[in-house]
């Protein structure tokens, strides 16, 4: 069932980056905010022409994309880097348990 909007004040926003070029990685500082860091996400998606590089591929940009988030998770405050952590954490371990079908 849909609702209706009442005000701007909660529309949800949504910035949607694609980065195709390993060179221009540097601009990945210039979107990335601290402030919105712990709502952020990144999507990596691999090319299948040719299967037996996907992954040396995903370690490229794994390695691309870890820098900025780093440097911008350590311009916050080391509580909330920790929450963050234990956020990531709690994740992980959700995920493996219900892989493992527990």
């Amino acid at each position: 069932m849909g609702g209706v909007v009442a005000s701007e004040d909660n529309l949800p926003c949504l910035n949607f980056w694609m980065l195709q070029d390993e060179e221009k990685a540097d601009l990945l500082s210039l979107v990335l905010k601290p402030e919105n860091i712990e709502y952020t996400s990144a999507v990596i998606v691999l090319d299948f022409d040719q299967p037996w590089e996907m992954m040396n591929s995903l370690n490229r940009w794994m390695t691309l994309l870890s820098k900025p988030v780093l440097e911008t998770i350590k311009q916050l405050p080391i509580s909330k880097q920790d929450q963050i952590k234990k956020r990531i954490a709690m994740h992980i371990n959700n995920y493996e348990r219900f892989t493992n079908g527990e």
